[in-house]
């Protein structure tokens, strides 16, 4: 570890270059290099020159409706090359910017431009429409998110290096929002701390993930612009930390920022960085776990920079941690002052405190910003001047920190009310004033838990019942940022109180798992990968249980939770699927429907999970998942050996195509494509539910041709329809005579099932002799139906209806095939395995099992007849290795001789 800067390659920063504007510094780097690429995204690069011509093209628009004189221009946009040429625009015109972050809300944003007295809103079509719905025409000045082409006059109005540049808003104590203001020569500055610190040049490209409103975007913006660098801005409303992680690489970022928060979610794809050198990480605490991640996926010579700044700051001072010596084990320091920045720890006495006591981070330097936009009193209460004639001043930042035994700064904390979330401050007491205010609260308190810090309110109900979680949570957005909802509301009987009678908040209990009141029932999922996605969010969020219908915010997520989920979702499924599809229903219903709706794997009729050149014969699985697609199997391959295939079936259906009529049918086509694959014996053939099922009818087919089934493993899969054998052989040989087609008889079939089931526990002949009497009823009937066109055919489903419908609809056919299906005949043996905690009534498919087939064997694994796929899949594919490695080291042998087979080592009836 070590606390000097990085190697680079920068041109050194003069100190009169602080003297001046920061459009002219700009345009010293656009005659330095016109060709030089200033932003780069994944869909653009622009050149000095062009973002040069479109700044001067914004800046022309906004003098046509301005005089030229000082004034705040807000601006309301998107993340993005739009969004810095306009920020080089409003101050080329004289102007200082103020951007208003879109994930504020519009009426936020529409009261800070009335706050600035602005006499114009720039922004673009994304919010144009809807702004002028609510303020009308005259205020708004909607701007072109395409570069001229032509260059216009250039912009050349002279601007004082004291003027102000720039309004950045922060929630102040008041509950009002606090504007910081901050002038040109202050913004220079602090480019040159940063660009001395970090060795900046014009080979660097700078990430800038700071949304527009964030005040850490000044210092990647104009660190980058204003060096002959490249700006690298993503709009984080849509991306996913994989591919977050794909664009760094894409475009060879080579200085990283971000907050320690983001950067975790990032480096969780366990890629290797190579081309970044310097991690910055701001804007809140950093952690061990943050420089055990940069170790792991940056290599040498690469830094990890740590430090402290403020908007009314800028940079303060800096750490460097290095790929040589040891991690600390405490505090991970921020690090030592850096050029023209001093700071002490204050105790509360007012005075310097020693070394290792904890007190208030006081800030001394002549670069602090300005103060605050119209509040003179925050002003004077927070800066003050370091004396007479000096011209430094003092800010007290309201941290908490302490010097350690070797003149570092160590940061801890907030000393008031104040919290970070997200690299955002957010003052408490302002949530707790908003929530309040909400019709059926009667008090409420908010407070920040975790190692990755969530807002958490607890409310108290000014009657029974209470208000809903997503009620809370639709009005606080109405009247808070983004950043300031809670993630998590707690409903108390009565907050906690001191000895003083103020709210405790130490006192607030930890939130329970439970499913916060949400006001709508638990919807249970229905198939294997809602199930899955339930068990991911439960884990995520700390809730449970989860419905498939409720809300992922509603439940406590954030949009830092959402990408992490959504990487998650990428991982487990192969789907890359964009935040953005949840803006909607935030689900697992309608995320489980994304993940299996125009998949390519569910256009083949076998599906490579995992292919491999070794001499093991592949796994047919038919996995039977008819509503989500099986994508339960990815996760079974990677606990299986690895030389062995794992080759999917999906059910019919699913594509839309016609489902055939019986499981026998299906077999048919089934086998066809397993025999282009694999032409001989042995097999290994598996399946769940009716893919069992299916999979018992292709062994059949194979034994009937002469081929050797070496293994056949069911799970979930019944044959209860066994009992009903000798009526439905009754009915082939009088359905065959009166030329019934298969449907036909399947009709009848299911009418004797109705008679029977009404008919109590008596035995299949019981019951034929009961329908015998009704002989005349039984001839009419199937008369009529042999006079009839076949209509019991089942119909092409269209994948392009409802979720909801589609699936109904396929779940009902399969339930028609279901009761019709009577497994015949099999000579060879069949490994059922089944989950430890499956209801009784699963212990009996043995008994109808052995009916038809020569030998049964039963294992079980942990879990029940869902879980047993999901959560417990390692334990089943252990077993389903132990089963392939007997079959394969057992020689070819008769079906008596499959009889007398023995059971894998260690996996008897009932092991763990």
């Amino acid at each position: 570890m070590k606390r000097h800067s990085p190697p680079g390659s920068s041109v050194p920063f003069r100190r009169d270059e602080i003297e001046r504007s920061i459009p002219e510094r700009f345009k010293d780097q656009v005659a330095s290099a016109p060709d030089g690429i200033a932003v780069r995204t994944l869909a653009c690069a622009l050149s000095y020159a062009s973002l040069d011509r479109w700044s001067d093209a914004i800046a022309a628009q906004l003098l046509s409706r301005l005089d030229v004189r000082p004034e705040p221009v807000p601006f309301l946009l998107a993340q993005g090359p739009l969004a810095i040429a306009t920020t080089l625009a409003i101050l080329k015109a004289g102007k200082y910017y103020v951007p208003l972050d879109p994930s504020w809300g519009l009426q936020r944003a529409i009261d800070l431009a009335d706050e600035l007295d602005a006499r114009v809103l720039l922004t673009d079509a994304e919010f144009a429409t809807s702004l002028r719905d609510r303020i009308g025409e005259a205020l708004i000045l909607q701007l072109s998110s395409d570069c001229p082409a032509v260059a216009g006059p250039s912009i050349q109005i002279k601007t004082a290096p004291d003027q102000p540049a720039y309004v950045y808003f922060t929630s102040g104590s008041t509950g009002r929002p606090k504007g910081v203001v901050d002038c040109h020569r202050n913004v220079l500055h602090n480019v040159m701390r940063y660009t001395h610190a970090l060795s900046i040049g014009k080979a660097d490209r700078l990430s800038l993930l700071q949304s527009c409103g964030y005040s850490g975007a000044v210092s990647s913006m104009f660190t980058a612009l204003l060096n002959g660098g490249t700006s690298c801005p993503v709009d984080m409303r849509v991306e996913t930390p994989a591919r977050l992680a794909r664009w760094l690489d894409e475009l060879s970022v080579t200085i990283y920022h971000s907050v320690p928060s983001l950067f975790r979610s990032v480096m969780s794809t366990d890629q290797i960085f190579h081309k970044v050198r310097v991690v910055r990480l701001e804007g809140d605490r950093a952690t061990r776990r943050d420089l055990e991640l940069f170790l792991t996926n940056f290599t040498a010579p690469s830094v990890l920079a740590v430090g402290l700044g403020a908007t009314e700051t800028g940079l303060v001072c800096q750490y460097f941690f290095d790929h040589g010596g040891a991690l600390p084990e405490g505090v991970v320091p921020i690090g030592y002052p850096v050029k023209d920045m001093q700071f002490e720890v204050h105790g509360e006495d007012g005075t310097p405190a020693p070394p290792g006591i904890a007190g208030e981070i006081v800030v001394q330097s002549r670069f602090l910003a300005t103060g605050y936009w119209k509040d003179a009193r925050a002003t004077a209460r927070v800066f003050e001047s370091a004396g007479t004639g000096s011209p430094e001043r003092i800010y007290k930042t309201g941290d908490l920190g302490r010097i350690n035994d070797e003149g570092g700064l160590e940061y801890l904390g907030r000393l008031d009310g104040r919290a970070r979330v997200r690299g955002q401050w957010v003052q408490l007491a302002d949530v707790d004033v908003a929530l309040c205010a909400l019709p059926g609260v009667q008090e409420a308190a908010v407070t920040v838990i975790g190692e990755d810090p969530h807002l958490v309110a607890y409310y108290v109900s000014a009657g029974r019942p209470g208000p809903t979680v997503p009620a809370l949570r639709r009005q606080l957005a109405e009247r808070l940022p983004a950043h300031m909802v809670p993630s998590r509301f707690v409903e108390l009987e009565g907050l906690p109180l001191n000895a003083n009678g103020k709210v405790d908040r130490a006192a607030l209990p930890r939130p329970a798992p439970a499913r916060p009141n949400l006001g709508v029932p638990v919807v249970e999922p229905r198939s294997l990968v809602e199930l899955r996605l339930c068990e991911v969010w439960e884990e995520l969020l700390g809730v449970g249980p989860i419905g498939t219908r409720d809300d992922f915010f509603d439940l406590g997520g954030d949009s830092l939770l959402a990408v992490s989920m959504m990487d998650r979702v990428e991982e487990m499924f192969g789907r890359d699927i964009p935040v953005s599809a949840l803006l909607a229903d935030a689900n697992v219903e309608r995320l489980a429907w994304l993940t299996i709706t125009d998949s390519d794997d569910m256009e083949a009729p076998v599906v490579p999970i995992r292919r491999t050149a070794g001499d093991r014969p592949p796994f047919f699985f038919l996995h039977g998942d008819y509503l989500s697609g099986g994508f339960y199997c990815r996760e079974l391959v990677r606990h299986l050996n690895p030389d062995q295939s794992l080759l999917a079936l999906p059910p019919c259906g699913l594509d839309g195509t016609p489902v055939p009529s019986s499981y026998e049918a299906m077999a048919v086509g089934h086998l066809e494509a397993i025999r282009r694959i694999q032409p001989r014996g042995p097999y290994l053939l598996g399946g769940e539910c009716n893919g069992g099922l299916v999979a018992y009818e292709i062994a059949r087919l194979l034994e009937a041709s002469g081929e050797r089934v070496g293994l056949l493993t069911l799970l979930s899969a019944s044959a209860q329809n066994a009992r009903y054998a000798s009526f439905f052989s009754w009915l082939q040989v009088v359905g065959g005579a009166l030329r019934l087609t298969p449907s036909k008889q399947r009709y009848v079939f299911r009418r004797f099932q109705e008679f029977a089931a009404n008919q109590g526990r008596l035995s299949v002949g019981t019951i034929l002799r009961g329908l015998a009497r009704k002989s005349a009823v039984i001839a009419a009937e199937l008369g009529r139906l042999a006079r009839m066109r076949d209509g019991f055919d089942f119909p092409r489903l269209d994948p392009g209806t409802c979720p909801e419908d589609y699936r109904e609809r396929l779940r009902a056919i399969y339930q028609q095939i279901d009761r019709c299906y009577i497994p015949g005949r099999f000579g060879g043996r069949v490994t059922l395995i089944r989950g430890r905690e499956e209801t009784p009534d699963v212990l009996t498919e043995s008994t109808w099992w052995r009916t038809v087939a020569a030998d049964v064997e039963v294992f079980e694994v942990p879990g029940d007849n869902r879980t047993k796929l999901t959560r417990h899949v390692g334990a089943l594919a252990g077993l389903l290795d132990r089963l392939v490695e007997r079959t394969l080291s057992a020689p070819a042998r008769s079906s008596s001789a499959w009889r007398a087979g023995s059971c894998p080592p260690a996996v008897p009836r009932g092991c763990p």
